[in-house]
């Protein structure tokens, strides 16, 4: 998959508003009209991923219209893990490593974050016996993804902990969430997915 364009929105980090958001992803998405949509989630603890996420569900709900029913959206995990209780998408990102290693690089000050993101990978792989490095997703129909997300993020219960710079302790952010993530889970699994990217 490739990018075509870029659109940068602009707003400083701390200082914008769920309306103001809502209002510029519902005119990229009506102009884009995109197919796949990667997305944060509830699955989370940073108050402004939790904004985005809910930020996007109401952009969404606004745009909808019975011609893009079909509309996806991956979910993406940022150093909470989804599990496999969540996960339907795994994308084999092996040979990618070093180009993202080489582009992450360049954000020094969020070094913890990125370890973390390595170590999701190499969870990942582990957990669907695969060898190398994953990215997983868990991926919903538009309608879900709304559904989970239009009430405000003030209203979701706080289960969730990354993972730590402490790799001993990661077991517990595993398990922190778990009744949570079961609870979210839509409908019947429909079973894992494996994409090439």
């Amino acid at each position: 998959m490739r990018v075509h364009c870029l659109e940068w929105i602009g707003l400083p980090a701390w200082r914008w508003s769920v309306g103001d958001l809502r209002d510029r992803l519902s005119s990229l998405i009506s102009k884009a009209n995109p197919h796949i949509v990667y997305a944060p989630s509830r699955v989370d603890f940073h108050p402004e991923h939790l904004a985005v996420a809910h930020a996007l569900a109401l952009a969404l709900e606004e745009v909808a219209t019975p011609a893009i029913r079909d509309r996806r959206i991956r979910v993406y995990q940022i150093q909470v893990p989804l599990t496999r209780v969540l996960v339907n998408l795994v994308a084999d990102v092996s040979a990618l490593q070093r180009q993202c290693e080489s582009v992450l690089r360049t954000y020094a000050s969020q070094a913890g974050s990125i370890e973390s993101t390595y170590r999701l990978r190499r969870y990942g792989a582990a957990s669907h016996r695969l060898a190398g490095r994953v990215e997983e997703f868990w991926e919903l129909t538009q309608s879900q993804f709304v559904a989970l997300h239009r009430q405000s993020p003030a209203d979701w219960p706080r289960a969730f902990r990354g993972l730590r710079n402490f790799p001993l302790t990661d077991p517990l952010a595993f398990l922190v969430g778990r009744c949570e993530r079961h609870r979210i889970r839509p409908g019947p699994d429909p079973g894992l997915l494996h994409t090439d990217r």
